[in-house]
């Protein structure tokens, strides 16, 4: 998009609420703003809000804008986007050219700043069918949280004791209203509670998810589209690959990261293959399920660089991949974007959460990682220190341990991350990409 064209009377049009419009201009003066940053189809600042409140303002543009600001209102723009927009086209010299910090990339490129909209026919929310499959849905939802707060009043009091007697009624309920997104959460609660003695501290974090996707169903028509759909997707509303076939494709050279086949426990067979764009540092997730057979489309094994093109199915925070085709033949590494520590990872998570308030966890490259054991878990180092828990479900630690004598430095590790520990699937040492998945 060229701004050039776009003047401040344009950007009160982007929306339809007066006092936001009101209020943007007279927030859109330099006194307001602590800082003003700008590069290529990216601007960002920090508005002074009251006593010691702040707000970091991001918006891209290229082909359309896409806004991002933590503060609580609803709309897109608010009105610190909306001053920021303002201030830039009316006094762009006031911004500084320079790249995005280390705690916007994660943000920067995962943001799918040309989201397309799906065919109608996809999550149609104007049919009857669907306002009757919703409605099903909330009526779900609502027993869900009668049931949430009954366990929490409890103190998980009727959880304790390894019985999962409580959960069998509900998740039973949620397969009948069709949120199937909920039945696995409820279904990996009762796998915690039978196999992990740390099973209180996990739950309450999957409890809380529940919570968020209930009041997101009760929501539903205040949420932005792109949310709406998020919603109707992880409480379990499919999308097809064929919705896919309309939007644009990424091309580009790719390197495997990780690979992971396990079974589901009602049968079938589930893959799931993280990506990385050598180019733009992007992520990349491809999702199968064989119903049959542990048998799935050849893929470059993990380590490998390749030639290939996905499509990015819509989201907040896109991160999953339809895959469209591959070249096989190995291409030339380049050099792999990681972050420095810890502290810019979980700025990398609260990003992605401003944008996808339910997303689950984030793929991390993250350098100088150490491992050590503590009684009876794992923590991870960064080069400060700094720990976080390891996550160690299908994971052998040991390979990590026994690199340290040739790595004492650290190794880049990458994995997934979901606010509280991080599941290491793979780590880079040299040229060589070394799993640490069980198989």
């Amino acid at each position: 998009m060229d701004l050039a064209s776009f003047s401040a009377e344009k950007a009160l049009k982007l929306t339809r609420h007066q006092k936001t419009s009101r209020d943007a201009l007279r927030m859109s003066k330099v006194a307001n703003w602590k800082t003003l940053c700008r590069s290529d189809h990216f601007i960002w600042g920090t508005y002074k809000g009251k006593a010691i409140q702040s707000y970091q303002v991001r918006l891209t543009f290229k082909k359309q804008f896409y806004f991002s600001c933590p503060c609580s209102s609803r709309q897109s723009p608010c009105r610190h986007s909306l001053a920021l927009l303002i201030l830039f086209l009316d006094n762009p010299h006031l911004f500084s050219e320079t790249k995005p910090a280390e705690k916007f990339v994660g943000w920067y490129d995962q943001v799918d700043i040309n989201e397309p909209e799906l065919p109608k026919k996809s999550l149609k929310s104007s049919s009857k069918s669907f306002d009757k499959r919703l409605e099903k849905m909330r009526s779900g939802a609502l027993e869900l949280q009668v049931w949430l707060e009954k366990i929490l009043r409890s103190g998980l009091g009727e959880l304790s004791g390894g019985s999962t007697e409580p959960l069998n009624p509900i998740k039973e309920r949620m397969a009948d209203s069709g949120l199937g997104g909920l039945r696995r959460i409820l279904q990996e609660i009762e796998d915690r509670i039978q196999k992990d003695t740390h099973w209180p501290e996990k739950t309450l974090s999957l409890l809380a998810r529940l919570i968020s996707l209930g009041n997101g169903l009760s929501n539903y028509e205040n949420l932005k589209p792109v949310w709406r759909r998020e919603v109707l997707l992880q409480c379990g509303v499919h999308q097809k690959k064929t919705d896919l076939e309309d939007l644009p494709s990424t091309e580009g050279e790719w390197l495997n990261l990780a690979a992971e086949i396990r079974e589901g426990r009602e049968g079938g067979f589930h893959r799931k293959v993280w990506f990385l764009n050598l180019a733009s540092g992007r992520y990349g997730l491809l999702l199968d399920f064989n119903f049959r057979e542990p048998k799935f489309t050849d893929l470059p094994e993990p380590g490998a660089s390749f030639q290939a093109s996905f499509t990015y199915y819509p989201s907040p925070y896109p991160l999953r991949v339809r895959l469209n085709w591959v070249n096989p033949g190995r291409t030339i590494q380049k050099e792999i974007q990681s972050l420095r520590d810890f502290e810019a990872l979980r700025k990398n998570f609260q990003l992605a959460l401003q944008n996808n308030p339910w997303q689950v966890d984030i793929p991390c490259l993250v350098e100088n990682i150490r491992i050590r054991k503590d009684q009876s878990q794992f923590q991870l180092l960064d080069k400060d220190n700094n720990t976080i828990t390891m996550e160690s479900a299908g994971i052998d630690p040991w390979i990590f341990l026994a690199l340290m004598s040739d790595y004492p430095e650290g190794l880049i590790m990458f994995g997934e991350y979901d606010g509280e520990r991080i599941r290491p699937l793979s780590l880079l040492a040299e040229d060589l990409v070394v799993p640490l998945i069980q198989k």
